[in-house]
């Protein structure tokens, strides 16, 4: 059930910090009214909408009976994650800083 849940919060996350979600925020908060409550209520909106669809995902992966297959840990597989992880991190923060 955890490798259910790292899964499926990883893709929340990425929902949630997608650039059409922001921007989608950003467009409510330019409300002339009230924009910080249009912007707080945006975000526990979404926050709200992503939890209960993982709910709803991880209710299903646990319905269905799925069992995560066991693996072998290997290093080498581990440090190949690692140095992409490491060149996109430089990646972003070197475009990010001479943007």
């Amino acid at each position: 059930m955890s490798s259910h849940f790292v899964v499926l919060a990883t893709l929340a996350l990425a929902i949630l910090f997608s650039p059409e979600t922001l921007v989608l925020g950003l467009i409510l908060s330019s409300d002339k009214k009230v924009p910080r409550q249009a912007a707080y209520a945006f975000a526990v909106g979404a926050i709200l909408g992503i939890t209960f669809a993982t709910g709803i995902g991880l209710w299903i992966a646990h319905a269905s009976g799925a069992t995560p297959t066991p693996h072998a840990d290997h290093w080498p597989g581990f440090i190949v994650r690692i140095v992409i992880a490491g060149a996109l991190l430089i990646l972003g923060l070197f475009r990010a800083v001479n943007a």
